[in-house]
């Protein structure tokens, strides 16, 4: 019996100790290291790399802190993922020459960053982390950072406006319930040009937050649970907004400033009751996507000042009247009102050849496109 349970215990302890493995596929620059234990390893496993190396992928790394000797080790590699690690400190220092670090599904908690010139992109996805330093404004030269599926609840975007070479920010599928931040009185020089957040409990946004990112391009604020905007969007580069899968019952544009470069504007499946206020704020926009809501009127007048407009989207709302208080634009040729409880739509005399539904609605200014609403 005392024989059985040593040969047990021998052969569990045995399938604990993992053998590191190296793997360079040939005609690739990305070399595959496994089950690497720093600690009782020591980094002669790194020697046998050569120096077309350009990606090093770490796959179970052992070791919970991330920092100056081995990320000094990684130098020759330019970009190192690792994934599935017990690495719970990232210390980044100044002599780290690394372009990109990449970290999934470790236990990471904690970041530490000294001056750094040479890092370009952070990813960090599936892990315990809970905010994101301000030391992160010492990474001079960050272009994208990407940080998803954390416990991150409340995001301070000052800590990203000194951040001059950061272009691209993305928050997903964390538990950010709250943005806040301090916009300073005077423009910084960010060049961020596209934000990301979703996926998160957030619930109220306001909007004066961005005003620092003067270059901005596009903003998604995609299937959060927002159910207010408040302040003013002045970022004058914008091209495309997207508020898709929100619990929005309203938006009103008129505090905006007038934002010229905006081409969409994406509202689906929001709980809208009406036409947002104000689209002259947009004038420029060529796509209006207010599909899946719960808009009832529909008043073409909102629409009078939008010359550019060349789609519209209004399919699975409750609209049952409209007004036409003004002509829809003369550029309109596709407007879709499908799961509507609208019979018929009148023709305008000006758009002769629109597509409502997908179909060439014919007799315009005479008559009216005949639509489905059997679902009433």
């Amino acid at each position: 019996m005392l024989l059985l349970l040593l040969v047990a215990s021998v052969a569990f302890i045995s399938a604990r100790v993992r053998a590191v493995q190296l793997i360079c596929p040939r005609h690739t620059d990305v070399c595959h290291l496994k089950d690497w234990n720093v600690a009782s390893e020591g980094y002669a496993i790194l020697d046998q790399l050569n120096d077309t190396t350009g990606l090093l992928s770490l796959n179970q790394l052992l070791t919970p802190i991330l920092d100056g000797p081995i990320l000094r080790r990684f130098a020759p590699f330019g970009n190192v993922t690792i994934y599935r690690s017990d690495v719970e400190t990232l210390h980044l220092t100044t002599d780290c020459t690394l372009q990109s670090i990449s970290l999934h599904r470790t236990e990471l908690s904690s970041m530490i960053f000294e001056p750094n010139a040479h890092l370009h992109a952070l990813d960090i996805a599936i892990a315990p982390l809970a905010a994101v330093p301000s030391t992160l404004a010492k990474l001079e030269n960050l272009k994208q950072l990407v940080i998803s599926v954390t416990h991150i609840a409340e995001l301070d975007l000052t800590v990203f406006y000194p951040l001059k070479e950061l272009i691209h920010l993305e928050f997903t599928q964390n538990q950010v319930d709250s943005l806040v931040g301090a916009p300073p009185g005077e423009r910084v020089a960010s060049m961020v040009k596209k934000i990301l957040i979703r996926l998160n409990p957030l619930t109220t946004v306001d909007l004066n937050l961005f005003a620092p990112f003067g270059e901005l391009e596009f903003l998604d604020l995609t299937s959060n649970r927002i159910k207010r905007l408040s302040g003013s969007l002045r970022a004058h580069q914008l091209k495309h907004i997207t508020l898709v899968s929100n619990a929005l019952r309203k938006l009103d544009l008129c505090p905006w400033d007038v934002l010229g470069s905006v081409a969409w504007l994406e509202l689906s499946f929001n709980r809208l009751q009406q036409i947002p206020a104000c689209l002259q704020k947009l004038p420029n926009v060529t796509e209006l996507l207010f599909d899946h809501n719960r808009i009832t009127h529909l008043p073409l007048e909102s629409f009078a000042d939008l010359a550019q407009l060349r789609e519209l989207h209004l399919t699975f709302n409750e609209i049952a009247t409209i007004s036409l208080g003004a002509p829809l634009p003369d550029r309109l040729r596709r407007l879709e009102l499908f799961h509507n409880c609208l019979c018929d739509f009148p023709m305008p005399s000006n758009l002769s050849t629109l597509l409502v539904d997908g179909l060439q609605a014919h007799g315009a200014g005479n008559g009216s496109a005949k639509l489905n609403c059997s679902h009433c």
